[in-house]
């Protein structure tokens, strides 16, 4: 099985590609999967992640059919990435970008209300994925946030602001599989803006119980 990229907090189902029909047999092994993560802290990177693999990956991959492997394979890493803060600070930490950065406390909120009506006018957007300089466009529109990417996939998401600055997305579908793989129908998003530049808005991504909190940056077309 190819390791996938990795696929940050912009989330974005159709059901859950890849993993079985027992979600909470998928949702135990990411459970045990982080738990061994964060107590390895010790052993170098390669090590770390091999370990975490060995011991409980490769074993539930065993029981798949062979023509499913990959795509559980990399839904299971997908979904890790969501569920465990440490896999997915290790990974930010590796994959370091200008457009993204993890902080520990909410930035000061300097988005006005005028701010936000000039935000509402616009519908086409653009953010860089991950650690590369591919672009994925966005669209904000009639209540949907859609993402288009690289390759042509797609993901659907509710847009609904909660004040003058804040907004959740809500997961709809997708047909990308790190999408697919990272999400489940349902799952929401929290969002601020923090402030607004001369091309580019400042925003704060949170997944609801976890404490880090990712900044990136939507630039306007």
């Amino acid at each position: 099985m190819k390791t996938a990229p990795l696929i940050i907090l912009f989330l974005f189902l159709v059901p859950f590609l890849g993993f079985s029909q027992n979600k909470s047999e998928d949702d135990s092994l990411v459970i045990k999967m982080c738990n061994e993560f964060k107590n390895t802290a010790k052993l170098s990177d390669s090590a770390r992640v091999e370990n975490m693999y060995s011991k409980f990956l490769y074993p539930y991959l065993e029981k798949i059919q062979p023509a499913k492997i990959d795509s559980t394979g990399n839904a299971i890493y997908f979904r890790l990435q969501r569920e465990c803060e440490d896999f997915r600070k290790f990974l930010l930490d590796r994959n370091k970008s200008e457009n993204w950065t993890i902080v520990d406390e909410m930035p000061k909120i300097e988005f006005t209300k005028d701010q936000k009506n000039d935000f509402n006018k616009l519908s086409q957007f653009y953010y860089f994925e991950g650690e590369t300089n591919k672009i994925t466009n966005v669209e904000i529109k009639n209540g949907f946030w859609i993402d288009e990417f690289h390759d042509k996939t797609y993901s659907k998401n509710s847009f609904t602001w909660e004040n003058d600055h804040k907004f959740v997305l809500e997961y709809i579908e997708s047909n990308n599989q790190g999408r697919r793989g990272f999400s489940r129908k349902g799952d929401k998003y929290y969002y601020s803006i923090v402030n607004k530049k001369a091309n580019y808005y400042l925003i704060a991504a949170q997944i609801p119980n976890q404490k880090e909190i990712l900044l990136f940056k939507l630039y306007k077309k």
